[in-house]
């Protein structure tokens, strides 16, 4: 029962993090991103810069250079596209080309990111259950009891 509150203190934590723009690392959102730790990487800043964007009275719109990208997370220009591609394709990232000159726009779907979140995190907790009753029988060769056993103690 633990890991699970610790699944769910993750989520919570990791959305805390982007708010204050504390980013750190989170195997969830590895999964979310198709086990792409530098996808996750630039979700998690782009996900930032979005929700700073809607708190400064946008619409969540961002524009970034590769050069700047580049100063920032130091990914070469195949990194940077090979990530962007990643999360176009799960559907969080938003790109348009707007203004003269052209610049590239960027916005993060913030709600389907959640949604994927929650069933990575859903999947989490799945797979820690599984693991738990693969783990028994326990080191004394007993089987744990059964939810109704704990009830009538």
């Amino acid at each position: 029962m633990t890991k699970v509150t610790t699944v769910n203190q993750m989520h919570n934590d990791f959305f805390d993090a982007l708010a204050k723009d504390q980013p750190h690392y989170n195997p969830l959102l590895t999964d979310v991103c198709c086990n792409n730790p530098c996808a996750a990487m630039l979700c998690q800043r782009m996900a930032f810069f979005t929700l700073r964007a809607r708190r400064e009275g946008g619409k969540g719109w961002f524009d970034k250079t590769h050069d700047e990208w580049f100063d920032e997370l130091r990914f070469t220009r195949t990194r940077l596209e090979t990530s962007r591609k990643i999360l176009l394709e799960i559907g969080v990232l938003e790109e348009r080309r707007w203004g003269i000159p052209a610049k590239m726009w960027y916005r993060i779907d913030v709600d389907r990111l959640a949604e994927l979140f929650r069933k990575a995190r859903r999947a989490e907790h799945k797979r820690l259950a599984k693991k738990k009753v693969e783990q028994w029988p326990d080191q004394n060769h007993q089987r744990p009891p059964e939810p109704n056993q704990i009830l009538e103690q």
